[in-house]
């Protein structure tokens, strides 16, 4: 068994409220202290290090990947060790250090807090690899999005079904319209919470004044990928550079 690993139990979904996040730093303290945190703060190292981590990726660098200690192929939840990937991932979620965001090759990637406003760059930019051939459904979502600065999925009134205004939401994370994160209401229900990026950087104190250009913002990230690419033999993309990997 790698070093940083031990055997936990998952946190009850019932404990993330949207008011009261921290409530999972006071459950892990109770459960298993120091030797947690120790696996923590060397995936908070790793991620400071390469400005970026995937959750999970048979190649590139992945949270499951530094934690497990090896290549892991399909689902990472079946792995035995995938409770200690669940607890440090909610730590991180949790810590205001680090973002989760559909960035790397479509996949949900961590992203450290210095890179944040390369992020915010991007995201308002509207370029046009964002907005050609966008949905008009998605279109409407985002324009509600827009309206409201914040919503969750279950919150929208649509003749569509859960499932296609899920898609839509899926399309505009993904395109970096909306920032997306998944939150659990009052009842326990896990829903979908979608919400602009000005809105993000007020709520995490990112002065939206001080932003890079996004031609700088999109040469950083394509450095880091790069990078990563060239040490783990992977081929990682970024969401601008998907029409230009398809046609080679």
């Amino acid at each position: 068994m790698n070093s940083r690993t031990l055997s936990f139990e998952k946190v009850p979904p019932s404990l993330f409220k949207v008011e009261s996040p921290t409530i999972v730093f006071q459950f892990v303290e109770e459960r298993v202290g120091s030797k947690l945190k120790a696996g923590f703060d060397e995936a908070l190292a790793e991620l400071n290090r390469r400005g970026l981590l995937m959750v999970h990726d048979k190649t590139f660098p992945s949270l499951t990947g530094f934690t497990i200690g090896e290549p892991i192929r399909g689902s990472w939840w079946a792995h035995p060790l995938s409770n200690d990937v669940y607890m440090i991932s909610q730590q991180l979620q949790h810590c205001g250090e680090v973002a989760l965001t559909k960035l790397v090759s479509g996949k949900e990637t961590y992203l450290h807090r210095r890179l944040w406003p390369h992020l915010l760059a991007i995201g308002l930019a509207h370029e046009a690899w964002q907005l050609d051939g966008l949905a008009e459904t998605a279109a409407a979502l985002q324009a509600e999005v827009e309206r409201c600065g914040a919503t969750r999925l279950d919150q929208i009134r649509s003749a569509r079904s859960r499932k296609e205004l899920s898609e839509d939401a899926g399309l505009l994370a993904t395109r970096l319209l909306v920032f997306a994160d998944d939150v659990h209401t009052e009842s326990g229900a896990h829903v979908k919470r979608l919400e602009t990026w000005q809105n993000w950087a007020r709520r995490h104190d990112v002065p939206l004044a001080h932003l890079p250009s996004v031609s700088e913002a999109r040469s950083e990230f394509e450095h880091l990928v790069g990078v990563a690419n060239a040490e783990s033999s992977a081929s990682a993309y970024l969401p601008w550079q998907k029409e230009r990997r398809h046609r080679t």
